[in-house]
C-alpha cells in the first residue's frame, strides 16, 4: 500500500477498475451471443417451420438439396439408359414408368423422416435457447454479486485505513516533536 499516511495508490483500486472492466466486457460478449444465438434459433425454427407447416410445396423447398439428389440420380440412369438403347425383349418401359414413381416415393420417405426430427429438431432448439439464456443470467448475476460482494470489501479495508492512518496522526505529530527537539 502506498500514498500518504497508507491511503490512495492503492493496487486494490486498480484490481477493482480491471474487474469491473471485466465484467463490462463480459456484458458485452453476452449481448453479443443473445444476438448471434436469436438468428440461429430463428434460422433453426424456420427450416422446422417448413417442415412442419402442412404445406407440401413449402416441406420440399426445406429437403430441396436431397430431392435434388434423387432427381439427378434418376436423370443420370434415364440418360445411361438412352445411350445403352432399348433391349430386345423390352423391360426398359416399366423401368421408366416406375423410375418417376420411385424417385417420389424416396422424396415422401425423406419428407416424413425430415418432418419426424423437426419436431423433435424444434423442441431441442428451443429447450437448449433456454438453457443457455438461463445459465448465462444465472452466471452473470453471480458475477454481479460477487462484485458487490468485492466493493464491499475494499470499502470495509479503506475505512479501516482511513481510521488507523488517523489514529496514527497523535503518534506521528510525538515523533516529529521528538524529532525537531519540542
Amino acid at each position: 500500500m502506498g500514498g500518504f499516511l497508507g491511503l490512495g495508490n492503492s493496487s486494490a483500486k486498480t484490481d477493482r477498475k480491471e474487474t469491473l472492466q471485466g465484467y463490462g466486457d463480459l456484458g458485452n460478449l453476452f449481448n453479443f451471443g443473445i444476438s448471434t444465438a436469436k438468428q440461429g434459433i430463428g434460422a433453426a425454427q424456420s427450416y422446422y417451420g417448413k417442415l412442419l407447416s402442412g404445406n407440401r410445396t413449402v416441406a420440399q423447398q426445406a429437403v430441396a438439396p436431397e430431392a435434388n439428389q434423387l432427381n439427378a440420380a434418376s436423370d443420370a440412369q434415364k440418360r445411361e439408359q438412352s445411350q445403352m438403347g432399348t433391349a430386345r425383349g423390352g423391360g426398359t418401359a416399366p423401368a421408366n414408368q416406375t423410375r418417376q414413381t420411385d424417385v417420389m416415393g424416396q422424396i415422401d420417405n425423406l419428407l416424413f423422416g425430415a418432418q419426424s426430427g423437426a419436431a423433435k429438431g424444434e423442441a431441442q432448439t428451443g429447450e437448449a435457447g433456454l438453457q443457455a439464456g438461463g445459465q448465462a443470467g444465472q452466471d452473470l448475476t453471480a458475477d454481479s454479486i460477487k462484485s458487490r460482494m468485492d466493493s464491499y470489501q475494499i470499502n470495509k479495508d479503506t475505512q479501516k485505513n482511513v481510521v488507523n492512518a488517523i489514529s496514527s496522526i497523535p503518534q506521528l505529530a510525538s515523533s516529529v516533536m521528538t524529532a525537531f527537539g519540542f
